[in-house]
């Protein structure tokens, strides 16, 4: 049996806190574990808690009890206060949707720490003031959600305009860790806070822009308003939704399409179009502000800027959004998903650059292929040197209907 090196210089503790976080995550309890290896409970309980030296052929087991690569258990040089269990069980394993977001909060953690430790490794820790966490007791839902909005809107000095490159600047000035992976398809987004790690959020990727948007800042909600308060966000009836998620999905609307900003653009659409507001003009709109087309022109009925009832009427004659998208030139671009903060990917290429981490450790940290990593290292490298030139329902209507009613 070949040696695993980084076995031996890992401390016992960090790497019993790695073997509970995946176990955690596998949702097998330590009794579990025992009878499918043919370990004694105690055992297993001695080896989580780091006080059992763990042979190598014991991990190989662990690995694949746990389906996690090796490298991954016993590369970690921390393992922060698990993320799992900030979490209430019945989040994870939600019976309403069926969605188990075990995995989904372990893969956050372990790229969480990844980053930290990248930092840590090229002294590129940054001391972040956070934003001040936000009062909202004994406020209505809606008029505490639009506060907070407002009130961040203005610390950011956005203005009531549409927020632009949102996820950089959440990054960068507020400090957030923000990663995009595959998800189950119900499960939008996750939020964690903590005191080594800060702000942490994952994204599914698979989910359409405008959905990934939106659920970038419900998660930013929470952070704002319940920061120690973990969350996961399943796509689900309005009308199921805990008191917690309608005030972020309320905080999204105010912060993404802020009424006064809206109003005037609209104003200026109405005046400028002799035919009246017509269904293009909402695609527009919903394009500029980086929303769905579905939740624009919800938040214009609430604005009692269009007709009660717009949205039923679109979604009941067929309206298809894509192709409306297409007409106007909008049609997405078919470029690869940032699934990691830039930063993230740059200290991680700096760190393989200055030997700090292998190709095989980088190809780790990108989760990607060795042939991919070579290609990222590349292209850093000629940017360096100067040398590098939200459910979504598709609906089927002409997009130059017009909007009759609109005020």
């Amino acid at each position: 049996m070949p040696q695993i090196s980084p076995l031996g210089r890992m401390d016992p503790k960090v790497l019993g806190a790695s073997l509970r976080a995946a176990r955690v995550a596998s949702g097998l309890t330590q009794a579990d574990v025992a009878t499918k290896l043919g370990m004694a409970r105690t055992t297993v309980v001695a080896i989580e808690s780091g006080k059992r030296v763990v042979r190598a052929e014991d991990i190989m087991r662990f690995a694949e009890l746990y389906r996690r690569p090796v490298p991954e258990l016993v590369g970690r040089t921390r393992v922060t206060a698990n993320f799992t269990a900030q979490f209430r069980a019945r989040e994870l394993h939600s019976p309403p949707a069926q969605v188990d977001g075990s995995m989904a909060v372990y893969e956050l953690q372990t790229l969480a720490e990844g980053y930290a430790d990248l930092e840590a490794q090229l002294g590129a820790i940054e001391k972040r003031q956070f934003p001040s966490e936000y009062s909202i007791q004994g406020v209505s839902l809606r008029d505490a959600a639009e506060e907070v909005a407002v009130g961040e809107r203005n610390r950011m000095s956005l203005g009531d305009g549409p927020a632009g490159n949102l996820r950089d600047r959440l990054e960068a000035d507020n400090g957030l860790r923000v990663f995009q992976f595959e998800m189950p398809s119900k499960l939008a987004g996750l939020f964690v806070f903590s005191n080594d790690l800060g702000p942490c959020v994952a994204i599914n990727v698979n989910h359409p822009e405008e959905r990934r948007r939106w659920t970038l800042v419900h998660e930013y909600g929470h952070f704002l308003m319940h920061r120690y308060q973990a969350d996961i966000t399943i796509l689900e009836n309005k009308r199921l939704k805990a008191h917690r998620e309608q005030i972020a999905d309320a905080f999204a609307e105010h912060f993404l399409m802020p009424a006064a900003g809206l109003n005037r653009r609209f104003t200026a659409i109405k005046r400028s179009a002799s035919s009246g507001v017509i269904v293009a003009d909402l695609v527009r709109l919903a394009h500029l502000y980086g929303v769905s087309f579905q939740a624009m022109v919800i938040r214009l009925e609430t604005l009692q800027r269009i007709p009660s009832g717009t949205w039923n009427r679109l979604k009941s004659s067929g309206f298809k959004v894509r192709e409306a998208q297409e007409i106007l030139g909008m049609s997405r671009k078919n470029e690869i998903e940032r699934r990691f903060p830039s930063r993230y990917v740059s200290l991680a290429v700096q760190a393989y650059n200055q030997a700090l981490v292998s190709e095989e450790q980088l190809t780790r940290l990108l989760r990607t292929d060795r042939i991919t990593t070579r290609l990222i290292v590349e292209r850093h490298w000629r940017a360096v040197c100067g040398e590098d030139d939200g459910e979504f329902l598709s609906l089927h209507l002409d997009p130059a209907i017009e909007m009759k009613g609109a005020k």
